[in-house]
């Protein structure tokens, strides 16, 4: 922890601390749940929507 001169400061910083290294922890995890979702999605706007336009405009 840091070393303050006060206790309150010195619990401050620490719970400070440790919420960022929260953040952290719980934003890799939501990156890893939400990239196969971008995946989809980024395949869905490059692939789906160009061949259903193409298919559309053959009718």
């Amino acid at each position: 922890g840091a070393r303050e001169p006060q206790a309150t400061a010195s619990q401050a910083f620490t719970r400070f601390g440790d919420a960022h290294r929260q953040i952290g922890q719980h934003g890799m995890a939501l990156l890893a749940i939400a990239a196969p979702m971008i995946a989809d999605l980024n395949t869905y706007l490059t692939k789906a929507i160009p061949d259903t336009r193409l298919t559309v405009q053959k009718y």
